[in-house]
């Protein structure tokens, strides 16, 4: 290794140097372009399928080794092969680095992508165990000439944050301090182990630029290594540009700090206040689905960061070489600078931010659920609304009253749910761990609140005209067809829509929305915002009901009518939410009214049309949503799901409640005929005894419907093409309202009535019945209907 590292000579200080220099450039490139494709994969986990590619399954994180090793072979290079102290140092650097993402990425491998306390707790203590060894053998540095530095840079990084970002929980916030400071403590470490090779140059401008580099590389590894998936791709983004900075932060002058301490405390408050602006103000759990492509969290997120990136290459830039060459850190017009910078952030965190802390709530589920086996199966719709109501509000007060009794002893807040027998919970970790341990209860499961960030959230404008036929959906089914040779357009037929809510004024939906005299009691709930009237920000929910019920030929059942709730926002969800609509499903009740004692089951529902599922990420497992569907079935509910948009890869049906064998489950197609890719499918191995694909298929590609302010749009996805299978069973039930109520006939009546598929065969089928990509064909409403006839 001669070549790289000659005999010390002063003609080739140069030429050491850049080689040097080259060497940690390429490191830098390389573990930053496999970071990124590590963390990218991790966020789009949950769509991988969607996109056509393959399942990414978190053993993928193994990818990230690769980088790790990178670092390693160039720290093992410059640690045992070069000459000079500076070298020298930055390759043990290197090594530490390495061996710390090392061993953050063995963990993340190993906990849940999901989880997000243990894997927390686990990076602050790794982080703990390697910085505090370096740090106490350097003891504490006696200057404070540079933290003016620090908070100029870090305050204004922080600042985009404040502004458009939202803290979470006490909780959570508390965490989140606690891991910036881990990430400081780790800024601060390397500042100590270059300091050497920093102080080996009088002028400080080359050994700052290579120890920058060296700091670079190892904030990148370890940002990309801390997170289970969600905030890496930001950290990455905000904190390794700072290593010039630091560097130069750590540089000893003579009258600031002694030569044999350096100025870490400096270096480690620049990282913390640069970190905390993202491991706060962006909440984990919605930035790792909707990704930086996202028009509301993902872009202001990617935004605060890409500013924050600015801040650390400019001020950066700027103060590293101040720090070096004057006596700037030291003049008292900086603390002014500080000051001003810190009222800043306060006046923006006050005024234009979010002020106060949006809680973390668990869902606390009973271990008794209600049996509703002995309950008859038919009979009067309205007299078995009533029935199921009364026996699980019975059983969950019942059930939960010692539960009750001992949060209200504790003051803490909760919500009390019987659709499923269960309480949310609005407190902290340790209050979570104490309820799972109680006799009574099952299990505890997070269930989030989503952060409100600064800017309103709205539906993309849309610039489709408005229909004057039937759409291609309506007519691929035969809907036009009911309508003109049977005379049947669902008149009398009570649809709820349980979705992101509805613009409750559009032409197309304004004449059948149940509340269109401007009562919006008990034809209106939502739990997220509290608004008394509908609404919809983001324009799913008003396409999905136009799709079953719309007038200018989008809706399959256009004299049908709609009320709604609101369980989606900013197209999230949580157990909770989807209990609060499917209890208003039931037994619609008064916004703000207790669902206990207000519940109307005599102005509940017929049919229920559901565009959505609940993954892990918003705190659903496999069976959480199960008690709550058995219980619209067993009070005579048409309950109508989406199978999801995770195709076209095998075993993509993976989020209930379209996993479950008392769900009615809906694929999609396009205009062709064929299976859309991102259909989801079997055959499914979460519940594979309950489920093998999708029921039917129905529309779901380019569809155009009803969207917010008055608007039609275009839009795809198994989202689409339920509410068409749910217009069907308007249908049918209008024709015949003898078979009203009943869902295991109707259900096979769907089945049975089935158009054959006849696309291309997509991957995944089998030619069996059901299919498990194309379930047992395309639904067919004028066959449904005629068939329902025939039943009198």
């Amino acid at each position: 290794m001669d070549f790289l590292f000659p005999q010390p000579r002063e003609e080739d200080i140069k030429t050491r140097h850049f080689l040097v220099a080259v060497l940690l450039i390429v490191v830098i490139g390389l573990a930053c372009l496999l970071m990124l494709i590590v963390n990218g994969a991790m966020v789009i986990i949950p769509i991988s399928t969607q996109l056509g590619l393959p399942r990414i399954r978190q053993s993928f994180i193994v990818v990230a080794f690769a980088a790790i090793v990178f670092d390693i072979a160039a720290g093992l290079l410059l640690r045992f092969v070069a000459q000079r102290t500076r070298l020298r140092a930055m390759g043990g650097a290197l090594l530490w680095g390495g061996a710390l993402a090392a061993t953050l990425t063995s963990v993340r491998l190993m906990l849940p992508l999901e989880d997000v306390v243990r894997p927390s707790l686990a990076r602050m203590m790794i982080g703990l165990l390697f910085t505090v060894p370096v740090l106490w053998r350097a003891g504490w540095p006696n200057g404070v000439a540079k933290l003016p530095i620090a908070i100029i840079v870090g305050g204004a990084m922080l600042l985009p944050f404040v502004v458009n970002g939202a803290l979470g929980s006490v909780f959570d916030t508390v965490r989140a301090f606690a891991e910036a400071l881990v990430l400081g403590l780790v800024a601060a470490s390397l500042a100590i182990m270059l300091q050497s090779a920093i102080e080996e140059d009088d002028s400080g401008v080359m050994s700052i630029g290579l120890a920058g580099m060296t700091i670079t590389i190892v904030l990148l590894l370890v940002a990309g290594s801390w997170g289970q998936g969600d905030l890496n791709l930001l950290l990455m983004l905000v904190l390794p540009w700072l290593g010039r900075l630091i560097a130069a932060l750590a540089k000893a002058r003579p009258n600031f700090v002694t030569p044999d301490c350096a100025n870490w405390q400096a270096s480690a408050l620049l990282v913390v206040l640069a970190a905390f602006g993202v491991l706060a103000f962006v909440s984990p759990t919605e930035f790792n689905v909707m990704t930086i492509f996202d028009r509301y969290t993902g872009r202001f997120a990617l935004n605060a960061a890409l500013i924050a990136l600015g801040i650390a290459i400019i001020g950066g830039s700027l103060f590293s070489l101040a720090a070096v060459r004057w006596r700037i850190a030291a003049a008292w017009w900086m603390w002014v600078v500080v000051g001003v910078v810190s009222v800043t952030i306060l006046w923006g965190y006050l005024c234009w931010g979010q002020p106060g802390f949006y809680p973390a709530d668990f869902i606390v589920i009973l271990k008794s659920q209600a049996d509703l086996s002995k309950l008859p199966t038919l009979g009067d719709p309205a007299t078995r609304k009533q029935a199921v109501y009364q026996l699980l509000v019975n059983h969950a007060d019942q059930t939960q009253m010692a539960l009750r009794e001992d949060l209200n002893t504790r003051g803490v807040k909760y919500r009390p749910y019987y659709i499923v027998n269960s309480v949310e919970v609005s407190s902290d970790a340790w209050t979570a761990w104490r309820l799972s341990q109680r006799v009574d209860v099952d299990r505890v499961l997070y269930s989030p609140e989503l952060r409100r960030y600064y800017g309103p959230y709205e539906a993309e404008e849309s610039t489709t005209v408005k229909p004057n036929f039937p759409t291609w959906g309506v007519r691929y089914i035969n809907a036009d067809k009911v309508w003109n040779d049977l005379n049947v357009r669902g008149k009398g037929i009570v649809v709820a829509g349980s979705d992101s809510g509805v613009d409750w004024q559009h032409p197309a939906l304004r004449e059948q929305y149940r509340g269109k005299d401007g009562n919006h009691t008990y034809n209106w709930f939502d739990p997220w915002q509290n608004q008394s009237a509908p609404y919809d920000e983001s324009g799913h929910g008003t396409h999905t009901i136009g799709s079953v019920l719309g007038s200018s030929g989008i809706g399959v059942a256009p004299e049908a009518t709609w009320y709604a709730c609101a369980n989606l926002l900013r197209n999230y969800g949580s157990p909770a939410y989807y209990f609060d609509c499917m209890q208003f499903t039931l037994a619609p009740h008064p916004q703000g009214g207790d669902p206990f004692k207000t519940g109307r089951p005599d102005l509940g529902a017929d049919i229920s049309t559901n565009s959505w599922g609940c993954p892990p990420f918003e705190g659903c497992d496999l069976r959480v949503l199960e008690p709550g569907v058995q219980a619209l079935n067993a009070a005579g509910i048409f309950a109508v799901f989406a199978a999801g948009n995770e195709g076209p890869g095998c075993d993509s049906l993976e989020s209930p409640p379209a996993l479950y064998a008392e769900s009615f489950v809906v694929g999609a197609i396009d205009a062709t005929g064929n299976l859309t890719d991102f259909s989801s499918r079997g055959p499914n191995v979460m519940l594979p005894t309950e489920r093998v694909g999708p029921d039917v298929l129905a529309p779901g590609g380019s569809v155009i419907s009803a969207w917010p302010n008055g608007q039609y749009y275009v839009a795809s996805g198994t989202s689409m093409a339920t509410p068409h299978v749910a217009g069907v069973v308007a249908l049918m039930w209008a024709a015949n309202p003898a078979l009203r109520g009943d869902v295991a006939r109707t259900a096979q009546i769907l089945r049975d009535t089935v158009k054959p598929y006849a696309g291309a065969k997509p991957p995944c089928a089998d030619g069996n019945k059901p299919d498990p990509a194309t379930g047992f064909g395309v639904v067919d409403a004028l066959a449904a209907v005629k068939a329902a006839m025939a039943l009198r």
